[in-house]
């Protein structure tokens, strides 16, 4: 069987913050134009703008609404409720790693309690270590070689690693040898931080398509939610704290939609998960990192999720998928906008909350220029550019297609796959050189303009940046965030005058992260 999902580059990645793009650069180098005509993109938000804002969240909160209001706003026709107690009883699976030849773990205590030893299980055999200690897997074929202080076994490649990680307070946390990452809740010293787990258990799996090794946590719900890494927690400082609340309700019952509807791990064997840890799904940062506000956040609405009389399995109603980003432009879009397909919770709704003064967003109002050459060599079955309108709208009042005339047209573009081509900040786009056909947003505020140049190369690389910011008050620093990397591979000829629309939307919250724990969010 082949890969049903991209393989993902180690745990050293670098965690480019959102916010930055708004005072710093585009996602692509910005150098000046070439000579010639040039094409200024006016937009707003940064994300899919599906769902929940998270801006806009932050905003409602600071106007005095609830975890429930703000929910059941952005969710259309949505009730909160507890989640099936034999739903709540099941542990999810979420991928730490794939496509490994080795993972090496260094086992130590999250405190000063003696920590209990790891048992690392193979069919071969059980091998322990303690506090201090390193162990290391490696796979050789279909033989995993388990090598610690205190012997090794070998045996077929189902390698189960046990401690208190299901306890209330676990005195034994594992970190994975070289990876790092980037802890942007740090206001000196270096933010590169190990990447540490103490909650749940770990499972090493035989990759389905190459000699390698999935690693993967199982972890019970509300300890994942505790280290799910998605919205700045000094917000609850400043009258955000429902929008917290909002948060750890959005996560848990996105993660529960995903656990019931991609079943068994063993059924996904390119990652043995029902999540990823990055963006793909939801930002888990593991060990180390909630600070009180989000754990209380957490506790506080402690199994609740969504629900519509809608989504249902075997008659039974279940968790939605809480989709969100980072804001929009003023209005949310409909799934079928922002995704492909229609969903009736996921309407175009107010968000003029992600664009008050006290929210902080750098992102609401933003313009990208290109010049006609940069334009040619990313749009595909365009040899030249010499205009572009908006030719439909969206119900948000946002643009919906966007035509380019030239030599090869016109062409017609969806702005879902317009921004992966440019890099846009999101697709919602309200005026080209200053004219839209659109209604737009009533909602104004500071733009932040960029020029960029793009490479005349056939592929074009977007990175999405997220920032991740959590602390478990009751453990030591550990830092687990991640970069959602999505590739853009330009076809060299086309055959159609339309482009049509993109039919998968895997990185569902590619780049929800509004910020991070400092003030230059």
């Amino acid at each position: 069987m082949s890969k049903a999902a991209p393989a993902r580059p180690g745990k050293h990645r670098l965690i480019v913050l959102a916010a930055a793009l708004a005072v710093a650069v585009g996602l692509l180098p910005v150098p000046a134009a070439s000579a010639g005509t040039s094409f200024t993109f006016s937009g707003g938000g940064y994300g899919h703008s599906v769902g929940m804002s998270q801006f806009g969240a932050y905003g409602m909160a600071r106007d005095g609404f609830t975890w429930t209001e703000i929910l059941t706003h952005y969710f259309t026709g949505t009730t909160p409720g507890a989640v099936d107690p034999a739903v709540a009883a099941r542990r999810l699976w979420v991928n730490l790693q794939v496509e490994q030849p080795a993972v090496t773990f260094i086992v130590r205590a999250t405190g000063t309690l003696p920590a209990v030893p790891v048992n690392f299980t193979s069919p071969g055999g059980t091998v322990a270590a303690v506090a201090g200690q390193t162990v290391r897997i490696t796979r050789s074929g279909g033989t995993c070689t388990i090598v610690a202080p205190a012997g090794s076994v070998s045996g077929a490649c189902s390698v189960d690693i046990e401690w208190d990680g299901h306890s209330g307070s676990p005195t034994t946390a594992l970190v994975i040898d070289g990876c790092m990452l980037t802890n942007w809740n740090l206001a000196t010293g270096s933010r590169q931080q190990p990447c540490t787990y103490a909650r749940g258990a770990i499972h090493l799996r035989p990759d389905n398509n190459t000699p390698t090794l999935a690693v993967s946590l199982e972890i019970g719900m509300e300890d994942y939610v505790l280290g799910i890494s998605e919205m700045p927690y000094f917000w609850a400082d400043r009258g955000g704290a429902q929008a917290l609340a909002a948060q750890a309700v959005a996560a848990r019952s996105y993660a529960y939609s995903r656990m019931l509807a991609r079943g068994t791990p063993a059924s996904r064997p390119w990652c043995w998960c029902q999540v990823y840890d990055t963006p793909v799904d939801q930002n888990y940062v593991g060990w180390g990192h909630g600070t009180q506000a989000w754990i209380d956040a957490v506790r506080a609405t402690a199994d609740q999720v969504l629900y519509h009389p809608a989504v249902t399995r075997n008659g039974q109603q279940v968790p939605v998928d809480t989709y969100y980003s980072s804001s929009t432009f003023g209005r949310t879009e409909n799934s079928e906008d922002g995704f492909t397909a229609v969903s009736p919770y996921l309407r175009s709704v107010d968000d003029h909350w992600a664009g008050l003064d006290g929210v902080g967003n750098g992102n609401f109002r933003w313009s990208r220029t290109f010049s006609d050459s940069q334009l040619a060599a990313v749009l595909p079955g365009l040899t030249t550019v010499t205009g572009a309108t908006i030719s439909r709208c969206s119900v948000s009042g946002a643009a919906l297609e966007v035509t380019f005339t030239g030599s090869g047209g016109p062409l017609k573009f969806h702005v879902r796959q317009l921004r992966g081509l440019l890099g846009l900040r999101s697709q919602q786009i309200y005026a080209i050189n200053g004219s839209g056909s659109c209604s737009g947003s009533s909602t104004t505020t500071t733009t932040t303009t960029t020029t960029t140049t793009i490479p005349a190369t056939t592929t074009t690389t977007t990175t999405i940046p997220v920032t991740t910011t959590t602390t478990l008050a009751e453990s030591t620093t550990t830092t687990t965030p991640g970069t959602a990397t999505t590739t853009t591979t330009i076809p060299a000829t086309t055959t159609t005058t339309t482009i049509p629309a993109t039919t998968t939307t895997t990185t569902h919250h590619d780049d929800h992260h509004p910020g991070h724990h400092h003030d230059d969010h």
